[in-house]
């Protein structure tokens, strides 16, 4: 998943890019298509997805070395 992201095939994907941003990928979608299988009216949007990870990025800024 993280060379999609990155725009790089899958082998020269870094272990610590799959185990990082890969790995975010897989739960942020996983979480997400449950809760719209779940309860689709009240599944977020994308743009609200989007928000929230600004808003997490925010708040671990300054923890990020």
């Amino acid at each position: 998943m993280a060379g999609i992201l990155q725009s790089v095939p899958e082998e020269s994907v870094s272990e610590h890019s799959a185990r990082t941003l890969g790995m975010i990928q897989t739960a942020l979608m996983a979480g997400v298509m449950t809760q719209s299988l779940r309860d689709p009216a009240n599944a977020p949007t994308s743009v609200e997805v989007l928000e929230g990870l600004w808003a997490l990025a925010k708040i671990a800024e300054p923890a990020v070395p």
